[in-house]
Order: structure tokens, then sequence, then C-alpha cells
């Protein structure tokens, strides 16, 4: 991966962006973000002061956001604490996601955003699995907490496989397979022969076709196909390397 915050990935979104709630908007004229989703009334930050500060800092006020120093101190409160989205943003360490699932569980969690300090694909498909709605980086930006709001208020709508499916080619489908397994750039590349820079490239036009911006988005289509195939229904694709598999010869 790229090093430093690359135009675009902040969220690990790439193309596009989906309408945030019009309470989001911060009343920007023509904001072309507005729309009419439902979003959360309150916002529980986890995390040290200085990610509780940097998301204060680009929520909408309506959001009053509240700090909670670690997940302890939520979880003791969550009982008791209005129904809102909570932003985790958990500290370097041997088990970053630790308490993510013990967040997920709380009524007062109406879905959980991950505020990661870098970039890191496999964390993210770790905290996705794990019950988060999505995955940011810090500094958080106004923008991408919106968009990741926008989205985490879709995520009751059921996730069926698109169309666009179809139309990837085969070296596309290798490249979700290997983001769906929470390979990076760099690591799909080895496995396939290609440089990373190629990867990315795939990677964009794989996500046009499927029409989403969001790793989270990808994802989740990737975990419906799984989901699919272990239930016996026809998959239009494979959405994981198979067990066992090896490093395969490059093609153009």
């Amino acid at each position: 991966m790229r090093a430093g915050k690359p135009r675009g990935l902040g969220s690990f979104a790439y193309v596009g962006a989906k309408p945030v709630a019009s309470s989001l908007s911060h009343g920007l004229p023509g904001d072309s973000l507005m729309a009419h989703d439902p979003i959360p009334t309150r916002l529980h930050v986890v995390g040290d002061r200085r990610a509780f500060d940097e998301v204060a800092a680009v929520a909408d006020p309506t959001t009053r956001p509240r700090h909670f120093v670690d997940a302890e101190a939520f979880l003791t409160l969550a009982p008791h604490l209005p129904r809102g989205g909570v932003i985790l943003a958990p500290s370097t360490g041997p088990a970053p996601l630790a308490d993510l699932p013990g967040i997920v569980a709380q009524h007062a969690a109406s879905f959980v955003l991950v505020a990661l300090p870098y970039q890191d694909v496999a964390l993210a498909v770790t905290a996705i699995r794990m019950g988060a709605c999505d995955v940011i980086v810090r500094p958080c930006d106004r923008d991408d907490l919106r968009r990741a709001m926008a989205h985490a208020g879709q995520r009751e709508m059921p996730v069926c496989p698109p169309a666009g499916l179809e139309t990837l080619s085969e070296r596309e489908r290798e490249v979700f397979d290997g983001i769906v397994a929470g390979m990076t750039n760099k690591q799909i590349g080895a496995d396939l022969g290609i440089s990373y820079r190629t990867v990315e490239i795939h990677r964009g036009r794989l996500m046009r076709k499927l029409q989403v911006s969001r790793l989270s988005e990808l994802l989740e289509i990737g975990f419906a196909i799984r989901a699919q195939a272990r239930k016996g229904a026809p998959a239009q694709a494979a959405a994981g390397p198979a067990s066992g598999s090896s490093a395969r010869p490059p093609r153009p």
C-alpha cells in the first residue's frame, strides 16, 4: 500500500459517493451529498481524547458527540444511553478490535464505525466481519464521516450480488477474491504475479462495474456471495480464494 493517505483512500473509498443525510450537510447550499437518509441523533466516540476531538470537529452539532475514554466506560453506561452511532477509535496493540463485538452487541449502538489510525485493509476486513458497518481512517474527514454514516444507515437493506459481477474479467474476479480475503494490493499482486499498481487499476474497474464506492460495500457483496454458496444458491462469482491456492503465473 502507498504510504500516507492518498486521495480517495481516506475511508477506503474509490469512486463516487452515496448520498448522506441532510442533517449532516452543515447547511452547505447545493451540497451534492445532501439527501434524506435517516441518521442517528447521537454519536458515542470510544477512544482517546484526540480521537474524540477529531470527530467533534467534523460531526454535525446535532449528533452531540459524547466521549468515552475506553470500551469499559462505554459498556458500563450503555444500558442507560440514548441509541445512536458509535465510533470506535482503537488503540494500537496486539488486539485492537478486541472490544468491538461487545460494543456491536449493545442496544445503544445503532451502528458502529471503526476509525483506524492508518490504512490497513486486513484490519478493515476483520472489523466489518466482526460487525462494524464501515471503516474510516484518522484524522477524521468530514465527508468521509458523512458518507460512512449514510452507508451505515443503509445496512438494513438486503445485499444481493449485482448484475455487474457478470461483466468482471477473470483478472478482476481474482483481485476481488483477494480483497474479500483481506489481502493488500501488494499481496494480491505478489499472488497474481502483477504489480500493485496494476492491482489498483483492476480494483478501480471492478468497483465501478459493481457500482460501489467503499471497501465495506465491496465486502458486503463478497460476503453475500459466500453466504449464497454455503446455502447452495448459485453464485455469479467466487468471493474468496480456495484454500491451499498458490501463486498464479502472470497474465497480461
